[in-house]
């Protein structure tokens, strides 16, 4: 939560942590941005880009391979191996197979890309509300550079996550194909052993 006051350019505000978060981590890295503290919208992109790091990029490439071992067991191909968890003496484990496809599910989900694109859609809208409210004597070249690379720096979000929200909307389409196979495969084996 931050306040500026428009005429002083002093910004207060108050951050709440969890164990689990960056925030000490964000107030470092705002400390060793002192002569951007101006801009009060400089700690809401700090916190920002710590959360969107390569983290988010990592764990989508992690969901995308764990992806393809469960496409390799609910296919049986003959490259799947029994060291990725799903063949027991080389019958598939559907169960597993079922239970891994929930939670890749949603280990995509996990920091959806959308929503991070609405975050950066509100604080574009917090700079610019700034910017304008600003007296004249505080828009000059240093506060107007910064303005602008804060903006070019949301734009390079923007961009990479509308390409993390492709990358996961393609994974999430596959999980949705996995899904439907590995449910016929249990509709088959009910109404066999139903007939037998």
């Amino acid at each position: 939560m931050l306040s500026h006051d428009v005429n002083n350019g002093i910004t207060t505000g108050f951050a709440k942590g969890t164990p689990s978060s960056d925030i000490v981590e964000c107030i470092k890295h705002l400390k060793e941005c002192v002569l951007q503290v101006g801009h009060p919208m400089l700690l809401p992109i700090i916190i920002f880009s710590h959360d969107v790091s390569f983290k988010t990029d990592i764990k989508q490439r992690d969901a995308r391979d764990w992806l393809r071992r469960l496409e390799h067991a609910v296919s049986m191909r003959s490259e799947i191996e029994e060291r990725e968890g799903y063949v027991k003496e080389g019958v598939v484990d559907l169960d597993a197979v079922n239970r891994d496809l929930v939670e890749c599910h949603s280990q995509v989900l996990w920091k959806r890309p959308k929503a991070y694109l609405e975050i950066l859609s509100g604080i574009e809208v917090a700079m610019d509300k700034f910017y304008t409210a600003l007296p004249e004597r505080r828009q000059e070249k240093t506060m107007k550079a910064l303005q602008a690379s804060m903006r070019a720096r949301m734009e390079f979000y923007r961009v990479k996550l509308q390409g993390i929200d492709s990358y996961a909307h393609t994974t999430l389409q596959r999980l949705e194909i996995q899904r439907s196979a590995v449910s016929s495969t249990c509709l088959m084996f009910c109404t066999v052993s139903d007939r037998a």
